[in-house]
C-alpha cells in the first residue's frame, strides 16, 4: 500500500526556562539546523500505550537524546507542510516540562548537538528555523493558558 502522508511527533522538553534542543546531523532533512526531538510515528507504537502518538514521541525521544519522559507530557498541535519529495507531512508538537535534569545520552546518527537555551536565546541562533521558532510560542502560549 502507498504511503499517503509521513506522521511524525516532536517534544519541547523545558527544565528551569530553557528548553532542550538538539542540532541535525548535515546531510539529512534539516541538516545543520536546531530542532525538537523527534522523529517517525512507527506501525508498533501504541502498542504499549493507548495513545500512537504520545508512545511516538517517548519513544523517539529517548532513542536521539536518552531522555526518558515520564509524568505529564501534553498535545499541543498538529501541522502540515511538504516534505522531500513533496510528500503531506502531519507533524504533532508535544510539551513536556521537567522537574530535574535528565540524563543525556546522544545518539551521534540522528544528533550531531544539544544544548538547553531559553526562547530568547533560540529565537536570535542563526541556525533555529522560523518552524522551531513558531512551535516554541505556540509552547508559551499552551503554558500560559494553563
Amino acid at each position: 500500500m502507498k504511503q499517503l502522508f509521513l506522521n511524525i511527533v516532536e517534544c519541547a522538553i523545558e527544565f528551569e526556562g530553557n528548553f532542550f534542543v538538539i542540532e541535525r546531523p548535515k546531510g539529512v532533512f534539516a541538516g545543520g539546523l536546531l530542532a525538537l526531538p523527534g522523529g517517525k510515528v512507527e506501525p508498533n507504537d501504541g502498542t504499549q500505550e493507548k495513545d500512537p502518538l504520545l508512545s511516538a514521541v517517548k519513544r523517539e525521544v529517548f532513542e536521539e537524546t536518552g531522555i526518558q519522559i515520564h509524568g505529564s507530557t501534553s498535545y499541543v498541535r498538529s501541522f502540515c507542510f511538504a516534505g522531500t519529495q513533496n510528500m503531506p507531512v502531519i507533524n504533532s508538537l508535544f510539551y513536556c516540562k521537567l522537574l530535574e535534569m535528565p540524563k543525556i545520552t546522544i545518539s551521534k546518527r540522528e544528533v550531531s548537538g544539544y544544548d538547553w537555551m531559553s526562547l530568547e536565546q533560540i529565537t536570535n541562533t542563526y541556525n533555529a528555523p522560523i518552524w522551531l521558532k513558531n512551535s516554541l510560542k505556540c509552547i508559551q502560549n499552551h503554558s500560559a493558558e494553563k
